[in-house]
């Protein structure tokens, strides 16, 4: 994801339905942050003053603080016109069909952020669709447990580039007395989170983004009726994205509790999700078993630190196949 994609999300008064809308008139967050105030006006029907703001570019500062809040707590952010898999299932279906493709996936997206995309008519390439493959409520669950994680290594002064710096330069030197420091510091970090997994208020904002997901699927599933009546929904259960995590570093290495807080709840919104596919017409894609059924390394949380939840490219390649394979060939 480039400072433009990130930018984009940041824009005052634009808002999900905003930058939908521009990607589908300009393609690209690049090609939009190209245009002049009049362009975005015009061909986007901006109202002035937020075209204006995006031709000046003023998201840009604080998008790039946010780019390096990520790059110190190793997230990786992921723009919906990334190669990810919903471009990869099109890939496949194209092989068989003249496909049509939109993606209105936006990082960070919540159910209920989702369903006032829906509702506030941010999806009008929705209408008349024949397959609408739907993910959601991952972020329900990731946005707090992200926020944990970023949270202690604020608290305890941990900086990822640095303490990575410390290591490689202590592998490189044979300072023995620096890489014990830097284990000490994995140790500290390790205690203090799994200290707070078990607090009470974070299990109860993990419960209520289950309930949330609960309220929410059957409106989201009704607003896409709405546009595609006679569309073949497909919902994906949501991945244990920290299956077996660990910390590591090098030849570093610490255990973490956060597998079993996460599958936990992972599991309650999948029970919300498979439970209401006969009631609300859908068809559940089992993305969750064909990641824990797998030796692969999918995900890009573990290594160097890093609790990005986000799929590499195998995972994504996983999740295009596991999808494919419900499919009518």
């Amino acid at each position: 994801m480039a400072i433009d994609d990130i930018a984009l999300t940041l824009v005052p008064g634009l808002g999900v339905k905003g930058v939908v809308h521009l990607l589908e008139v300009f393609g690209t967050a690049q090609a939009i942050f190209a245009a002049s105030a009049d362009e975005l006006a015009g061909r986007a029907e901006l109202r002035p003053d937020v075209a204006r703001s995006i031709a000046a570019r003023k998201s840009h500062p604080e998008a790039e603080r946010e780019l390096r809040h990520c790059r110190r707590h190793g997230i990786t952010p992921l723009a919906s016109t990334d190669d990810a898999y919903p471009a990869l299932l099109r890939d496949r279906m194209q092989k068989t069909y003249d496909v049509e493709y939109a993606n209105y996936a936006v990082d960070g997206l919540t159910s209920s952020e989702l369903l006032g995309l829906l509702t506030d008519g941010g999806t009008p390439l929705l209408d008349g669709a024949d397959v609408v493959t739907i993910c959601i409520g991952a972020n329900n669950l990731l946005g707090p447990t992200i926020g944990l994680l970023s949270e202690q290594l604020v608290e305890l002064a941990l900086d990822m580039p640095s303490l990575l710096r410390k290591y490689y330069e202590a592998i490189t030197t044979g300072d023995t007395s620096a890489l014990e420091e830097v284990r000490s510091d994995l140790n500290l970090l390790v205690g203090a989170l799994s200290d707070a997994l078990e607090e009470e208020e974070f299990r109860n904002e993990l419960q209520a983004g289950i309930r949330k997901m609960d309220e929410q699927l059957p409106a989201i599933l009704a607003a896409v009726r709405r546009q595609a009546p006679d569309a073949d929904i497909y919902v994906t259960t949501i991945y244990n994205p920290y299956k077996g995590y660990a910390i590591t570093l090098g030849g570093l290495h610490a255990d973490l509790p956060l597998d079993a807080v996460a599958d936990n709840a992972v599991r309650s919104l999948n029970a919300v999700i498979t439970s209401k596919a006969d009631e609300l017409g859908y068809t559940v894609v089992d993305s969750y078993t064909a990641f824990e059924n797998s030796d692969a390394d999918l995900v890009n949380a573990g290594t160097n630190f890093s609790v990005d939840p986000h799929p590499n490219r195998a995972g994504h390649e996983l999740l295009a196949a596991t999808h494919a394979a419900q499919m009518p060939e």
